[in-house]
């Protein structure tokens, strides 16, 4: 009997850390588990600019599912344009985004597709040119 109060208290606290552990995981998977791929290109004219092409799974369609993902993307600060790329039948579809690096990074890209429509969209992969003048 002595041992009941502690017993009841230490699975307390291990049912306490199960809640908190699983409460927290949806908001760190997205970004955390997708490494982009950076390269580098080289221009001789023109203003540099930054694109990512975003892998994503669970579109499926261009209009409503693009549609949501470009107005996704257009109210995030640095984002100057995002073209769809969508096949029907294709496990993933993309989003091309420009974006400028100094008021937005490619996480933030990853959270905001992930966010939408109760994390229907997945991105998959992270491929990320950056031109430079050279």
């Amino acid at each position: 009997m002595c041992n009941a109060p502690r017993m009841k208290t230490t699975f307390s606290l291990a049912i306490a850390a199960l809640l908190l552990a699983c409460g927290q995981a949806p908001e760190t998977v997205g970004t955390a588990s997708v490494v982009p791929t950076v390269h580098e290109v080289a221009i001789s004219e023109g203003t540099p600019v930054t694109i990512a092409d975003l892998s994503i799974s669970g579109m499926t369609c261009e209009m409503m599912c693009g549609g949501a993902i470009k107005d996704a993307m257009a109210k995030l600060p640095g984002v100057t344009g995002t073209e769809i790329k969508f096949t029907e039948g294709e496990t993933a579809d993309h989003a091309v985004v420009t974006y400028d690096p100094a008021k937005v990074n490619d996480a933030e890209l990853v959270k905001a597709v992930q966010a939408l429509h109760e994390g229907q969209y997945k991105v998959l992969a992270v491929d990320i040119t950056k031109q430079v003048k050279g």
